[in-house]
This record gives C-alpha cells, structure tokens and sequence, in this order.
C-alpha cells in the first residue's frame, strides 16, 4: 500500500511542478487576503477619525480590530487572532459603544459650542 507517490512518480513533466502550482496558487491566494484585510484596515482607520457621529467611530473600530485579527490569522497565529477579537471587540469596542450611547451625545449641541 503507497501512501505517498514522488511528483515523478505521478507523471509530472520536472519532477515538482504539481507541488510548484499548489503553492503558486496557495501563495496568492493569501496575497489577496492580505491586500483585502490591509486595505479595509486602512480605511477603516481613517473612517475612525474622519467620522463625525462617535457611534460610527466605535463601529469602524470594531471593524479595523476584526482586520487585524484576519491578517493576525494570515500570519498563522490563530490564537493571538482569536485573543484580540475577544478582548478588544468583546469587550474593549463594546464597552466604547455603551459609554459613547449611555452618554447621549448629541451631534446638534457639539454643533452648537
């Protein structure tokens, strides 16, 4: 019983270009995660400070934290991916997001001063 057959073994032209696709393919398909977490983090980011209703501003930290944790897990470091959205979105965010409604802000009085 064979488990494993060489890429020679398996009919492959140089002997590794099977192996060579799959990582080809694997490899860019975390480029294009990458860019996508990278950017949405970014613009997010920016939302952060240019927003003018502080609620917004807690929402588009959340999704700058979730971000981080999606290129947290690129990097293969699962358990520091989940660690960060627990504290910072589980409870950091979200404490954030009750103290910013609990304090009733409303944007025409910040108009007003």
């Amino acid at each position: 019983m064979v488990l494993w057959t060489s890429p020679k073994e398996q009919g492959a032209p140089n002997g590794n270009s099977i192996i060579q696709k799959e990582c080809t393919h694997t490899h860019m398909v975390v480029e294009v995660l990458f860019n996508i977490f990278a950017s949405l983090a970014l613009v997010s980011a920016t939302m952060v400070i240019i927003s003018g209703n502080p609620i917004h501003s807690v929402i588009f930290l959340i999704l700058v934290f979730c971000n981080a944790t999606g290129l947290l897990l690129l990097l293969k470091l699962e358990f520091l991916g989940m660690m960060f959205l627990i504290i910072y979105v589980g409870a950091i965010a979200v404490l954030f997001l009750f103290i910013v409604m609990m304090l009733n802000i409303k944007l025409n009085e910040i108009n007003e001063n």
